[in-house]
């Protein structure tokens, strides 16, 4: 009997003894990453690599324990590798960190999605431990100075030099890969996250996709192609991360990421539609194509865009108020005037009623396909207001 117990207890020294040097590994290589901006002249790309190469592997091999300890300084230091890319777009050890730093979310919060899922009261790494405050910290500030300070962005370049399409290839789906992991990921499991977090999250998926139409038009004639593809993709990810598919559950993260994000989303699109407008009437010459894409496809992400009642509660829409204005516009030309009793709040296209002030300024559209969808857009705000049978 006391042998065996002895033996239980040099086991069980021994595993805590391995868990605290994987603790110890991590964190020295964590530690060395840290520093690397600074040595990154006297240090072989391959050396730098290797060593993120590693510390996937061995955080992958890492107790739960251990890697919450580390999480929040391995995030802050594959994010500070990340934005290398805006000082060395062409070094390669950005898109390692990239790479890594996917790899080890997926890793992290894989438990998490599953516990979510499965509404079980299990808790995960990323949601235990008294680090986890600074590891959401560390992931908005890597989310924010890679996405804004370092993606889609024109890289500087000499006259007779080009960047070569394999290259920007490869670049664009490491950025779409980045988006996908945080919205398909993060957002999904992100109930203990603080709202804070969520808010600055959002706005960096929110500040890449309004690049371009922030854009002067002399200025859009220039943008490189792969600008706005990648605002376009974030302008994307917003409707994405808003949108309900009537019928399924909602899970708790997503209905508290969707409701941060709705009224981003149409602040975003009333400015492009707007601006869109503006410039029209202002030009003589034809819109730059991207500008005239940009706006078919919000037109037609807000034609389709079904939003979760409880997502639609955050719009501040007063029915009073807009009984008294929609009955005084409509009276004159409907029978039927809007009443409240047709109005549903919780209606899975509320939204579009914010947009009709926006969407007014497109009649004059000299696009064919922008008159198009404007039509289609107006019948449906027609059917939240009880003006007209479901139209479809």
């Amino acid at each position: 009997m006391k042998l065996c117990s002895q033996s239980n207890w040099n086991l069980s020294t021994l595993i805590v003894g391995a868990n605290n040097l994987k603790c110890l590994q991590l964190r020295i290589l964590g530690e060395f990453l840290g520093q690397m901006r600074q040595w990154q002249e006297h240090l072989v790309p391959a050396f730098s690599e290797k060593i993120i190469s590693i510390l996937v592997v061995l955080y992958g091999l890492a107790p739960s324990t251990a890697r919450s300890i580390v999480l929040p300084d391995i995030v802050a230091v594959l994010g500070r590798c990340m934005a290398m890319r805006r000082d060395s777009p062409d070094a390669s050890i950005w898109k390692t960190a990239v790479t890594a730093f996917n790899n080890i979310l997926e890793q992290s919060f894989a438990d998490d999605l599953a516990s979510e899922q499965k509404l079980s009261e299990k808790r995960s790494l990323v949601n235990d431990g008294p680090r986890r405050p600074q590891f959401w910290k560390e992931l908005a500030e890597s989310y924010e100075n890679f996405l804004v300070g370092a993606c889609g962005r024109a890289a500087t370049l000499s006259s007779d030099e080009t960047v070569p399409s394999d290259s920007l290839k490869t670049n664009e789906l490491l950025e779409a890969r980045v988006l996908d992991v945080l919205c398909g990921k993060v957002f999904a499991v992100c109930q203990d996250a603080p709202h804070e977090v969520l808010e600055r999250l959002v706005n960096v998926i929110d500040r890449c996709a309004a690049r371009t139409s922030a854009l002067p038009l002399e200025a859009m004639v220039l943008l490189p192609p792969h600008c706005g593809r990648f605002s376009l993709a974030c302008l994307h990810k917003l409707f994405q991360i808003c949108s309900w598919q009537p019928g399924l559950p909602i899970l708790s993260s997503k209905l508290a990421v969707s409701r941060i994000a709705l009224p981003v989303l149409i602040s975003r699109s009333e400015s492009i539609i707007c601006q869109f407008a503006q410039d029209d009437q202002s030009s003589g010459d034809p819109l730059p194509q991207f500008r005239i894409e940009e706006l078919l496809f919000v037109l037609q992400e807000l034609s389709t865009l079904e939003i979760h009642p409880l997502t639609a509660t955050v719009l501040d829409i007063s029915v009073k108020d807009m009984e008294d204005e929609f009955s005084q516009k409509l009276s004159t030309t409907h029978s039927r005037a809007f009443s409240s009793r047709n109005f549903d709040a919780g209606s899975k296209q509320t939204h579009l009623l914010l947009l009709y002030s926006a969407l007014c300024e497109l009649v004059i559209s000299r696009d064919e396909r922008v008159s198009k969808l404007l039509r289609l857009l107006l019948r449906l705000i027609g059917v939240q207001l009880g003006l007209i049978s479901n139209y479809r």
